[in-house]
């Protein structure tokens, strides 16, 4: 099983490994930058303040140092993200073998797990893969391995912290939902012993709410430190959070709403609740019959936290319902298909319609779930097999990196090195050169939550009097659209697009003085 898990590992690795990024369409050019532009200023030592924020989290301090190691280029940060890609399945994986002990159902489930990456596109999804599935299959295989060992003492709680603590800096919206995760984990468990006293229930959610909060101050306290040794300021717990409390945060263009008619989210909505249901059922007062110290609640608590996780996770897909977004909740559906299926298997093989007056309700139900899961198992292992191939052509065409190469050494040979440059497309194109934008801000495809950081830029063109700038994608009319009417008439009064440097649909401008 391992060996097969290894191979679908490697050929996600291989599906996210596309350095050809301009290639791609302007929406994921842009959730590209928004990405790398974080780490762009971490690596040259920028801290973080109101105009250099990140939306997406913190997770250019934990790129800071391999980024470094490898050169700290584009193509550099996307086999980072490659590996944090592969990894983030492999964790999938080995969480379904932890939990799952049918090996049927393991192979299927892989496969069925691996559909979004191999079937469903050719490269990276920045706003998913791997980003905010990461730390939710490093909790998910975490909690996987304390079920299937039995390692739930005082040291595997401290750890499974450490990973809420990791996830809120690298995304303080998936983080949280990892701690509300194995928080919910240790509760029910508490409430599942035998005849549990109410003093040791509150006892045992007060602790892990403490562990919680004690995380996030964690992450926070660690940006803090960040900042304050690269000469920054302290932002306190509002600007950590930026974009979370900002109102507009899903509105305007990135604004779907949910539909208003039957459709797959309700069932995934179904299923989550399912889960929970069955993680409850085995509170001790609630339990019919079993013991409870044989630790067959355990997979029921499993089912309960990913469940819980998956419910957070899912509010991504409710504030922007995009269909290709409910894939957030993929791999945690896939996980409790599996293990709620195997739990029916039993009744589903001794199932038979001649004999249904012989069954229990329950029985019959557990038959239909299983079959249904096995099912829907079966339909998407089946279309993951078929669409594979359909984007082989495309995903060989984005792994080609000379293009890029070549379009960076035109601009360095019609532009002076390290000219002052900022926007969409211009902290890959000098993370290659080699080059220093002088201008660490707010990625600028992100504009439209922090106008500011347009007037930011503006005013330090105008404070250093530089004599020419390189523009990003389409930068020059969001500075228009979203900043200050005065500053940007200022600036397009006082310079003038000398040349211009187009590749694949991206164009970069060149202003200089009139």
């Amino acid at each position: 099983m391992i060996a097969f898990y290894g191979m679908l590992t490697l050929l996600i690795g291989y599906n996210f490994y596309t350095p050809e990024v301009f290639l791609r369409n302007e929406p994921d050019r842009l959730h590209m930058n928004a990405y790398f532009n974080s780490i762009y200023n971490v690596l040259h030592g920028s801290p973080y303040t109101e105009n250099t924020t990140s939306i997406y989290g913190h997770y250019g301090i934990l790129y800071k140092l391999p980024m470094k190691l490898l050169g700290g280029d584009l193509i550099d940060f996307i086999l980072l993200n490659t590996l944090v890609g592969a990894l983030s399945f492999l964790a999938a994986f080995l969480a379904l073998h932890f939990i799952v002990k049918n090996d049927l159902l393991r192979i299927i489930g892989a496969v069925a797990l691996s559909f979004p990456v191999l079937a469903m596109r050719s490269g990276i999804y920045w706003q998913l893969w791997p980003h905010r599935v990461l730390f939710m299959c490093l909790m998910l295989c975490y909690m996987a391995f304390c079920v299937r060992y039995k390692k739930l003492n005082r040291l595997s709680c401290i750890l499974g912290y450490g990973i809420v603590f990791l996830g809120i800096l690298w995304n303080t919206e998936s983080g949280l939902f990892c701690g509300a995760a194995w928080a919910g984990f240790w509760i029910l468990k508490s409430l599942c012993r035998k005849e549990t006293k109410i003093f040791y229930v509150i006892r045992t959610a007060f602790l892990h709410v403490s562990g919680i909060v004690l995380s996030f101050l964690g992450a926070w306290g660690t940006v803090e430190i960040y900042n304050l040794a690269n000469g920054g300021t302290i932002m306190g717990i509002r600007e950590f959070l930026f974009p979370l409390l900002q109102s507009s945060y899903m509105d305007d263009l990135l604004r779907v709403d949910l539909p208003d008619f039957a459709s797959a989210y309700m069932s995934v909505i179904a299923l989550l609740f399912l889960a929970c249901a069955w993680g409850i059922s085995h509170m001790w007062f609630l339990r019919r019959s079993g013991s409870a110290d044989s630790k067959e609640y355990l997979p029921a608590c499993f089912a309960f936290a990913a469940a819980v996780l998956s419910l957070g996770q899912i509010t991504y897909f409710i504030n922007r319902a995009a269909y290709h977004n409910l894939e957030i909740a993929h791999i945690p559906c896939i996980l409790l298909l599996c293990l709620l299926a195997e739990g029916g298997m039993k009744a589903f093989r001794s199932f038979r319609f001649k004999n249904l007056n012989q069954f229990k309700g329950m029985d019959i139900f557990r038959c239909f779930f299983t079959g249904t899961a096995l099912l829907i198992l079966m339909t998407v292992c089946t279309g993951n097999l078929i669409q594979y191939g359909q984007n082989t052509a495309l995903r060989e065409e984005l792994h080609n990196k000379q293009e890029i190469n070549d379009f960076a050494a035109h601009i360095a040979a019609n532009i002076p090195e390290n000219t002052y440059a900022f926007g969409i497309g211009v902290p890959e194109i000098y993370s290659i050169l080699r080059w220093d934008t002088s201008c660490y801000t707010l990625d600028l495809p992100d504009l439209s939550l922090r106008p500011e950081a347009g007037d930011h830029i503006m005013d330090d063109i105008r404070e250093k009097q530089i004599p020419a700038f390189l523009a990003g994608e389409g930068t020059i009319s969001r500075m228009e659209k979203y900043s200050s009417k005065e500053k940007s008439k200022w600036l397009l009064d006082t310079y003038q697009v000398s040349q211009t440097f187009e590749f694949k649909g991206a164009v970069l401008q060149y202003y200089t003085l009139k």
